[in-house]
């Protein structure tokens, strides 16, 4: 099973959805987002936070979603570890 994510942006609602294998990975790639100059997640990091949404079975095509939407890292973290590494 993969997992599906989206961002959360405080004032728009959610963006599109993705698919991850795990929330690391998912986690790197918001990371490599927020690190991107030309991102409006750089500029604006409290904004934004990445949500896991659920997980989609490859085998038998069922999407089981989360209960509420799951917080996994929010940009103002992942700025915070960048600036403690």
């Amino acid at each position: 099973m993969v997992k599906i994510y989206a961002v959360r942006d405080q004032y728009t609602g959610y963006g599109q959805p993705f698919s991850c294998q795990s929330d690391a990975v998912a986690m790197r790639d918001f990371r490599i987002a927020v690190a991107n100059v030309d991102n409006l997640m750089h500029a604006c990091p409290k904004d934004f936070d990445l949500m896991r949404l659920g997980e989609y079975d490859s085998e038998t095509g069922i999407i089981i979603p989360e209960n509420v939407p799951v917080l996994v890292v929010s940009g103002m973290s992942v700025v915070k570890e960048d600036a403690n590494a």
